[in-house]
């Protein structure tokens, strides 16, 4: 089954019960996430090599201290939000441990992405965080 179709049967249903009155409120609220999950099948498209590391994986190897997180948002929205221990790309490329995964991490993951494809070139074993910072 698909899983954006299971997603948006079940949103439906909670914004149904919320008490939307139309199918019209129910579209505008159901418009933005619909649009980030077209976002994440498009990156995974994208980059099919590149592996997905999910939020409860990376909470339990940041726990283990089995990972090294890497933001590759911009300092301002850095500034802005962080996942605890997570490293900017200058610092990670300065000093990266090949024994540690990596999981890189940016919004909503199309630049993370990216920037792992980057690094797997070259040999560097690196996870995107499924669906960024705000999945």
């Amino acid at each position: 089954m698909n899983l954006r179709f299971v997603f948006l049967v079940v949103l439906a249903v909670s914004v149904v019960s919320a008490g939307f009155a139309s199918a019209q409120e129910l579209a505008a609220e159901l418009a933005p996430r619909t649009a980030l999950m077209n976002i994440h099948e498009q990156v995974a498209a994208k980059y099919p090599a590149v592996a997905v590391a999910t939020p409860e994986q990376l909470k339990e190897w940041l726990e283990q201290d089995l990972v090294q997180l890497v933001d590759v948002r911009t300092p301002m929205e850095q500034k802005v939000s962080v996942i605890p221990g997570a490293v900017d790309v200058e610092t990670f490329l300065n000093g990266f441990d090949e024994h540690k995964r990596t999981v890189a991490y940016c919004t909503i993951g199309v630049r993370s992405s990216h920037f792992a494809m980057q690094l797997k070139a070259y040999g560097v074993d690196v996870m995107n965080l499924e669906g960024g910072i705000m999945g």
